[in-house]
């Protein structure tokens, strides 16, 4: 298996796990999108 290959992640939930697990996953050259249903939530982190 290629260890360098990248994929695309979709995390549910951008609480504490998911974001953490989001920015480790973006930070080793992944694409990834985070699902979560609290609006301003979401928009806090686009802003970064």
């Amino acid at each position: 298996m290629n260890q360098s290959a990248t994929h695309h992640h979709a995390v549910v939930g951008a609480g504490a796990i998911g974001g953490t697990l989001a920015h480790h996953l973006a930070r080793s050259g992944h694409q990834v999108n985070i699902v979560d249903a609290d609006a301003e939530h979401v928009a806090a982190i686009n802003e970064r």
